[in-house]
């Protein structure tokens, strides 16, 4: 069986990409702080011979051209998640843990003019980590992954003594409440074989907020 010829030149190119996968790894930053690792992208892809242009605080992109179409937008994540690592790799993440991503990336591009400094794609491919075996590549047609929203709610109690209940109106009781129904949303108001995600990710009670009606 014959190897494809664009194959052949994979080995070569691994060693580099090795090196700067590593580097990554070693030096994670997250949203909107990947200064190093955009400039460690921005001067890889420029020492290729490509115009990499600046666009949306931290992010970079770039035009190959070597045909009239289809054209494809390819698209990746530079921001990574710190944590505390206790692997012994020798490119072990040296960054404490801190919170990950804000999910703004992708608009503060297109608020930054992505279209216009970009042909029109005819399709695009997002790239991401997934739980998969190593050494793998997995495609799917279509979204394979949900877009995120985030709300945040807040509930409006009346305080009382506490030896007399019945006259405060608890929050937390109110918010433990919408807290179950919102977990029914995914079990009783999705369609079997349709995919969504609910999660409360905090919830916070024992202060007072102004409020003006």
């Amino acid at each position: 069986m014959t190897t494809p010829s664009f194959l052949d030149s994979i080995d070569s190119q691994l060693d580099w990409q090795r090196e700067v996968y590593k580097d990554f790894h070693r030096h994670p930053e997250i949203s909107f702080a990947e200064h190093k690792t955009a400039e460690r992208v921005e001067s890889d892809l420029t020492g290729l011979g490509l115009d990499v242009r600046r666009i949306g605080e931290t992010g970079r992109v770039e035009v190959i051209e070597n045909a009239e179409e289809p054209t494809v937008l390819a698209r990746a994540d530079i921001d990574a998640l710190p944590v505390t690592e206790d692997t012994g790799l020798e490119f072990a993440s040296e960054v404490d843990g801190v919170i990950e991503e804000n999910a703004a990336g992708a608009l503060a591009m297109i608020d930054d003019g992505l279209t216009s400094k970009i042909p029109a794609p005819d399709v695009a491919l997002a790239q991401h980590i997934m739980p998969m075996p190593a050494g793998k590549i997995y495609t799917s047609a279509g979204p394979p992954m949900s877009a995120g929203d985030s709300v945040k709610i807040t509930v409006f109690g009346r305080g009382a003594h506490g030896s007399m209940p019945h006259l405060s109106v608890d929050p937390v009781v109110l918010a433990a409440a919408i807290v179950l129904r919102l977990q029914t949303i995914v079990s009783r108001e999705t369609e079997p074989g349709e995919f969504a995600v609910v999660t409360v990710g905090a919830s916070n009670a024992g202060y007072e907020v102004e409020y003006h009606p």
